[in-house]
């Protein structure tokens, strides 16, 4: 039910978070996850972010 995005950025052990810009009344709520690298295993990766995804509960808000 936040108003505004949450801003993560990281790069070895430094770890930033700020608010981003408001979300729009019929926006859809999306995640989004960019990595940059050399020579990443997509495949891999996109499994083992997959294996993180809880399934939805009874108790889990509905998106506004």
């Amino acid at each position: 039910d936040e108003r505004k995005r949450l801003v993560v950025q990281g790069m070895h052990t430094w770890l930033e978070t700020r608010s981003g810009a408001a979300w729009q009344p019929q926006e859809p709520r999306t995640n989004r996850l960019v990595l940059i690298g050399r020579a990443l295993d997509r495949p891999s990766l996109e499994q083992a972010f997959a294996a993180c995804i809880a399934p939805p509960t009874a108790t889990a808000r509905p998106q506004i």
